[in-house]
């Protein structure tokens, strides 16, 4: 882990391969690395460095790989991300619906 302590901001910009074997792999992460992983993509969206649509396929393939019958605890970091992460991208898209909808009327 780079930032151990979480004492500094930063996110980590995987290459495709890195990224794919993170995904492959996410299972045997500890529980504050799979919310790190997922947490640096969303900051990768967040600040427009990836499409808000390549980071729902990154959840797509993450979330079916997450084994939720097979771990005794389930991962409240990781799913909270998750969560949060949606709510953010609806609340773009209820902002874009509303502003057009003011232009409609204008």
């Amino acid at each position: 882990m780079v930032n151990p302590k979480m004492r500094s901001f930063m996110f980590t910009y995987y290459d495709t391969l890195s990224l794919n074997m993170l995904i492959k792999s996410f299972n045997e992460l500890g529980k504050v690395d799979q919310f790190l992983v997922v947490a640096d993509r969303f900051s990768l969206m967040t600040f427009n460095f990836i499409a808000a649509d390549e980071y729902i396929e990154f959840l797509d393939k993450v979330v079916k790989t997450v084994d939720i019958a097979n771990n005794d605890k389930i991962n409240s970091l990781f799913w909270r991300m998750v969560i949060d992460s949606f709510t953010f991208i609806d609340d773009i898209f209820c902002e874009l619906y509303q502003s057009r909808n003011r232009e409609l009327r204008a």
